[in-house]
């Protein structure tokens, strides 16, 4: 089952790899070995290297069972319950023009 993450930038998701892969009693060596990477790379990806390749990224997330978030701006409830009164407001009155 996956986990789902949000991440406000590169530290917090090397944060979390880190804290997932220590989690599932995986040492940097073994998480490389099941990625097909070298330890390096994961050392890089622990730290937070900005440049690396985001298909390894994403391949480390799918190891540890994780995965980002779909919704890349998190909204609290209520943000979300006034964007959809703005939304509802807005199709009243396009609805409204078309009569």
């Amino acid at each position: 089952m996956s986990q789902r993450e949000q991440f406000r930038n590169m530290f917090e998701l090397s944060r979390t790899i880190r804290q997932h892969r220590i989690g599932q009693g995986l040492t940097q060596q073994e998480l490389a070995q099941k990625m097909g990477v070298s330890r390096e790379w994961v050392v890089r990806l622990e730290r937070g290297h900005p440049r690396l390749e985001v298909g390894l990224v994403l391949h480390a997330f799918a190891t540890l069972g994780l995965a980002l978030r779909e919704d890349p701006l998190a909204v609290s409830k209520e943000e979300q319950e006034a964007l959809l009164m703005v939304e509802n407001m807005l199709a009243g009155l396009a609805k409204g023009s078309r009569q």
